[in-house]
């Protein structure tokens, strides 16, 4: 489950992972992104904070999730990971071989120093 904050002030969006990301989470994720990209061209950030990757809900949920990396990563200047999750903390460094955004971990319940790394371009 995926609770969603939008600031469209600053132009980021904080994903609090809960549970199993379902297809229903991937697809408001989507919509909510697509609108605000449509209004401002791009989003300045997105952070994910997860203190332990629950995983997908089922195939199709993992599925909708890689067409949305696939879609966005151009369109996302940076993406903050804020967790305890030692694989999760090693994404940054290997996703940075082929996503656009700029990528960076955080340790978990570092929400401002995330927000301050995704304001300051």
């Amino acid at each position: 489950m995926i609770n969603l904050s939008l600031n469209r002030d600053q132009g980021y969006v904080i994903l609090s992972i809960t549970g199993p990301i379902s297809v229903f989470d991937m697809e408001n994720l989507t919509e909510e992104v697509d609108h605000y990209i449509e209004e401002f061209g791009k989003l300045n950030g997105l952070i994910i904070k997860v203190k332990k990757f629950p995983g997908w809900d089922n195939l199709d949920s993992f599925f909708h999730h890689l067409k949305f990396i696939k879609d966005h990563h151009k369109l996302i200047s940076k993406v903050g990971f804020m967790t305890e999750d030692n694989l999760i903390s090693t994404f940054p460094s290997l996703a940075n071989h082929f996503a656009s955004a700029e990528l960076k971990k955080f340790d978990y319940g570092h929400m401002d120093e995330a927000v301050e790394w995704i304001c300051n371009n």
